[in-house]
């Protein structure tokens, strides 16, 4: 069994930064879920999956540094609840801290990405600064 990366969570929990309307956060969330499982019910690491970053939109909003670290303050704590949620006994596991690694790099390369072209802009919010 080797390390898979959550590259989803990863990313929109990166693009989330991106924009203050709840609406459209949740609505980027529900894409990405559909795209990821597409069946007529969900599964419960979807589900999970899409608490966590529906939790995430809420969350950021509070967080007291700067866009990027929140990022990846975001990221890691979201991949952490995930494990505790779906794979409890793999926390301790090599497998577990790669994962983190792995998601923060993938998180952190669409945060830059996106902050690069003029068309994103990160929004500043009661606590964030550009």
């Amino acid at each position: 069994m080797g390390v898979k990366p959550n590259f989803a969570l990863a990313a929109v929990i990166a693009v989330l930064f991106f924009t203050d309307d709840v609406l459209e956060s949740i609505f980027l969330i529900a894409v990405s879920a559909t795209v990821l499982k597409f069946s007529p019910a969900a599964g419960k690491d979807i589900l999970i999956y899409s608490i966590i970053c529906i939790a995430a939109v809420f969350i950021k909003k509070y967080l007291p540094w700067r866009n990027f670290l929140g990022n990846l303050i975001l990221i890691s704590f979201s991949t952490i609840l995930f494990y505790v949620f779906l794979f409890f006994r793999e926390i301790n596991s090599v497998i577990f801290f790669k994962e983190i690694f792995y998601n923060i790099a993938v998180s952190s390369l669409v945060f830059l990405v996106l902050s690069k072209i003029k068309f994103f802009s990160a929004p500043k919010g009661k606590f964030f600064k550009k």
